[in-house]
């Protein structure tokens, strides 16, 4: 295994976390730890709005069998990618160099900084109109529009602040917001199981619009957090294990989601969301909270479950510029030369969510939601080139050329074809399409697509 042979911390970053540089076994954490960081990135509203889109086209048992068939599927693939990590001890980001070379890694990691920046200043700014919807009004603040873009600015760099720390920070931060939020819907929980009507609404649903089958609803689920699984290896590489791996996946993932997701399903008849109304309200606990007049002792519920929704949006925030930090890092990957802190995830996180804050404060990254929708295709079919190039074929530290010319064809054909929804199967299908492709054409062709370029 590489990282047993590195004792490296001089090569870790101010942060004291590790990016070009396998972490060292010294340096691993307790497979709790990496379950937390999944949790962390898993609660949060879109989990909740996984179950109140599912009960818009589907039955509640059919939703329950596309939410399990797509969990027990996003966990395979997510093992599967954090072995990988685990093994090499390595981010997604120079992992994908060795199956695209490191020209084609290059770009992979480039449409990954954008993604998941992207999404760093849609939900800085989501949080901020938490604060605007319910916090201030609760709290009796009249604060003006025109200082929107300041606290918008503050907030993404106070998230930035601790993204700096590197996966210490985000398990630390984990550590005292998931409690929070998991008390939070277990009280809306049992607020809902004291109203009988509403549980027999729930359980008996029958979608109000056209149904989708289960296939189409797993197929669904997948395509919406596949790109968690893709990105599996930046926090597994921390686990000791493999069997540590699927420990933190299997805990950090499945009961999670599904319990979020059930939730969703509740709210989402007990809002109307279920019939067309606004999903958004039904997948925000604070509305919620507010609309049902539901408190917790002398505690305003609506302010409490703001708070503890900040905190969970903030859990999130951090898991995407944690990520786009590194994928930067292997953009500029060599840059180092000229001044080491170019090559600092540390240093970097604070240039990136800058840049996030500032698109955050002037509200501009909205109008590209669906811009980075369309990016976050690009990320499935690297789960099947990368799974099979490192369990199939055996490639643990080989780097293929500048492009090796098979993956980067499987890669962008298929990315280009899920974005045109012409894969059958969806993001499911592309996964096992993309390896098998990719095993053939290593096979019959090895090094002569592993292209140079320059040498």
């Amino acid at each position: 295994m590489v990282a047993a042979k590195t004792q490296i911390d001089d090569k870790s970053d101010l942060g004291g976390d590790y990016t070009l540089a396998p972490v060292p076994l010294n340096r691993r954490k307790h497979w709790l730890d990496v379950a937390l960081v999944w949790m962390g990135m898993n609660i949060c509203p879109p989990s909740l709005l996984l179950g109140v889109w599912l009960m818009r086209y589907q039955s509640f048992a059919n939703a329950n069998l596309s939410l399990i068939f797509a969990l027990i599927l996003l966990a395979l693939f997510s093992i599967f990618q954090g072995i990988i990590g685990t093994k090499l001890g390595l981010p997604t980001y120079p992992i994908s160099q060795l199956a695209l070379g490191d020209w084609g890694g290059r770009l992979f990691s480039f449409v990954m900084f954008l993604t998941l920046i992207g999404w760093f200043g849609i939900m800085t700014e989501s949080l901020v109109s938490t604060f605007y919807s319910q916090i201030f009004s609760a709290a009796h603040i009249s604060l003006a529009e025109r200082y929107r873009p300041f606290i918008s600015f503050g907030a993404g760099m106070v998230i930035t602040a601790i993204c700096f720390w590197g996966f210490r920070a985000i398990t630390w931060l984990n550590r005292l917001t998931i409690p929070g939020l998991l008390f939070l819907t277990l009280f809306a929980l049992v607020k809902i199981l004291q109203q009988p009507a509403l549980v027999h609404r729930v359980l008996h649903w029958h979608a109000a619009q056209e149904s989708i089958s289960v296939y189409q609803g797993t197929i669904w689920v997948v395509g919406s957090l596949i790109i968690a699984a893709v990105t599996a290896p930046d926090f597994n590489r921390y686990c000791r294990t493999s069997k540590d791996t699927v420990y933190s996946v299997l805990l950090g993932n499945i009961p999670m989601v599904y319990f979020l997701a059930i939730m969703g399903m509740a709210f989402a008849v007990l809002s109307g969301a279920a019939e067309g109304k606004s999903a958004i309200e039904a997948a925000d606990l604070s509305a919620v909270f507010a609309k049902q007049g539901w408190n917790i002792g002398p505690l305003s519920g609506v302010l409490v479950a703001s708070f503890i929704l900040i905190g969970a949006i903030i859990t999130t925030n951090v898991v995407n510029l944690y990520p786009g930090a590194m994928a930067l890092v292997t953009v500029v990957k060599g840059s180092g030369k000229y001044w080491p802190y170019l090559e600092d995830r540390a240093v970097l996180t604070i240039f990136v969510g800058f840049l996030g804050s500032v698109a955050a404060a002037f509200g501009i990254l909205a109008k590209f939601e669906f811009f980075l929708e369309i990016l976050t295709y690009f990320s499935v079919p690297l789960i099947g080139i990368m799974s099979t190039d490192f369990f199939l074929l055996k490639n643990r530290s080989k780097m293929k050329g500048k492009i090796n010319i098979s993956s980067i064809i499987i890669w962008l054909g298929f990315s280009l074809a899920n974005m045109g929804h012409v894969v059958p199967g969806g993001a499911l299908a592309t996964v096992v399409y993309s390896g098998i492709l990719y095993f053939i054409l290593e096979k019959i062709f090895g090094d002569k697509l592993h292209w140079e370029v320059l040498k």
